[in-house]
């Protein structure tokens, strides 16, 4: 599996984490924000990874 591929089964999996979270505690509660905030870095990577692969 090239990281690639384990970069987006990843956010594949903390997107519905993220989801279910904030359904249950809100979209504000802080378990909700902290997962937001580990998908966000995991997206950045993901565009990183990309980016650097077009050179």
């Amino acid at each position: 599996m090239t990281t690639y591929q384990s970069l987006t089964n990843k956010i594949e999996s903390l997107r519905k984490l993220m989801i279910e979270t904030a359904r249950i505690h809100g979209h504000t509660s802080p378990k909700t924000i902290k997962i937001s905030q580990e998908l966000d870095m995991l997206l950045l990577l993901i565009i990183k990874e990309k980016n650097s692969k077009d050179i």
